[in-house]
């Protein structure tokens, strides 16, 4: 999907946000492939514009929106409740729907992402701390979480310069060893680390992921820049992991293993896998109360922080703030038991992942979701005629724009997208809020811009039908850069 910036292609790609996300090659994709189903497992962002595909009467839409909080957005409520089949990544997740959408959402199960339990698995502890360069008695509180602005690594970290506080003050033994180790990117789109460390003072207990790009090794370290001194192969080279460099699966759980107890602290999660990946690892979890990683800490019978919620302006969705406090008692708490009964914790919350979160379980849901459904249409249908009729006009601005929809454009599928909606109300505002722009709004804006979509429409229907031939042979193209 993506193209190269020197590409002839380049400046229609960039033309539009949602390209990035496959808009531009999407109706391509369907037309070589003429699927009987669509599915989807992104956020709204991702997706929506597969809503009014000009081949949305040919395909079953089936999607999995990551929905971490409430209340959701109406926009996205209306897209999702005109998919055939909407999944969940949590129970929660479901329920939200249901109710936010009085039921018009056709909800069928939770799919939750699994876990590879041959990677994921426990390990010697000794050994993971040994290749990663800790020490064999520190303890370790593990997060593994990427840095952005609804992970709060500020509260953690000042809960964490606290429990070294109460540690201190008892001259306690584990005080002198705990470590937070935070597997984490930087710099990234989130917060100031060192800025972070210096204010708390604790920048000598804090451990991070440092990976290599020359040896591909990876090691823990105190911070000192975004980029050190690579302790194996002697090259300046080692970096922070991030979405576009991460380390394998077998260092990811070479990680985990090293830690004592997970916590995850965010503001909000559609899952968390990070605490799926720590579990069946064996170490015990500690997430937050609230949105998916409530349901998961439930399933695992693992440890819960309390919070208070706050509307947060971006999206007008409840987040939860973490109770500290809670945070540190259930720290403390922990490693205040004896061995033999963390052993116990970790027996047990490597079963209940096994019990909960197989990916033969999610195959199994998805699978009797696909076999629910019946081809909706011909791909080889006769073309529709687009009559040219004159517009009335004595319209309302939700009568003129159905007129369009029906009766030029003949797609009764366009009718029901929040696209359209968005359309009458920004006729009726006389303005749109694009992007944080604000532009005027009127009906010759509103046919420009549907008769983009017939013309469109009209194509696709011609390439469909065999009578021309797409300008340009994509698949060809894919193929030839494999």
């Amino acid at each position: 999907n993506a193209v190269s910036s020197n590409d002839q292609r380049y400046k229609e790609y960039s033309s539009a946000p949602d390209n990035v996300f496959g808009k531009w090659r999407f109706e391509r994709v369907l037309l070589d492939f003429k699927p009987d189903i669509v599915f989807d497992i992104r956020d709204f962002w991702m997706n929506s514009y597969q809503a009014k595909s000009v081949f949305r009467p040919f395909f079953n839409w089936v999607v999995m929106p990551t929905v971490d909080s409430a209340p959701q957005q109406e926009g996205w409520l209306d897209i999702y409740s005109q998919a055939e089949a909407v999944l969940g990544y949590s129970e929660w997740a479901g329920k939200i729907l249901l109710q936010q959408s009085n039921n018009r959402i056709k909800y069928v199960s939770e799919a939750s992402p699994g876990v590879d339990f041959e990677v994921f698995k426990p390990l010697n502890k000794n050994k993971c701390k040994e290749s990663l360069g800790i020490p064999e008695d520190a303890i370790i509180v593990g997060s593994v979480m990427r840095n952005q602005k609804r992970k709060l690594l500020p509260d953690l970290f000042a809960a964490f310069r606290t429990l070294l506080n109460k540690y201190r003050d008892e001259n306690n033994d584990i005080g002198k060893n705990i470590f937070l180790y935070l597997h984490t990117s930087y710099p990234d789109m989130g917060w100031d680390i060192p800025a972070l460390l210096k204010e708390n003072g604790i920048s000598n207990r804090v451990l991070f992921t440092y990976h290599c790009k020359s040896c591909e090794k990876t090691h823990a370290s105190t911070f000192t820049h975004a980029i050190k001194h690579c302790p194996f192969c002697q090259n300046e080279a080692c970096r922070f992991p991030s979405s576009n460099a991460g380390v394998s699966n077998d260092q990811l759980s070479i990680i985990y293993n090293a830690f004592d107890i997970y916590v995850q602290y965010a503001i909000c999660e559609g899952l968390g896998i990070p605490q799926l990946e720590a579990a069946s690892c064996g170490i015990p979890i500690c997430s937050v109360d609230y949105s998916a990683m409530s349901e998961v800490t439930s399933k695992l019978e693992a440890y819960k922080v309390s919070y208070a919620l706050f509307k947060e302006l971006e999206t007008s969705a409840m987040r939860a703030v973490p109770n500290d406090s809670d945070l540190l008692r259930i720290l403390y708490e922990y490693y205040n038991l004896d061995n033999k009964q963390k052993a116990t914790i970790k027996q047990n919350i490597r079963q209940k992942i096994l019990d909960n979160y197989s990916w033969d379980k999610t195959a199994e849901t998805i699978m009797s979701v696909f076999d629910q459904f019946e081809p909706k249409n011909n791909w080889h249908e006769p073309l529709t005629i687009y009559p040219d009729k004159k517009v009335p006009s004595d319209l309302s601005n939700k009568e003129f724009i159905k007129f369009l929809v029906y009766e030029v454009i003949n797609d009764p599928y366009l009718w029901k997208t929040n696209f359209i909606q968005e359309m009458i109300k920004a006729l009726d505002d006389g303005y749109e809020n694009k992007s944080g722009s604000i532009n005027n709004y009127n009906r010759q804006t509103a046919v420009k811009v549907l008769e983009t979509y017939l013309n469109n429409k009209n194509y696709f229907e011609q390439v469909r039908s065999g009578s021309v031939h797409l300008k340009d042979d994509f698949i060809a193209y894919a193929n030839k850069l494999r």
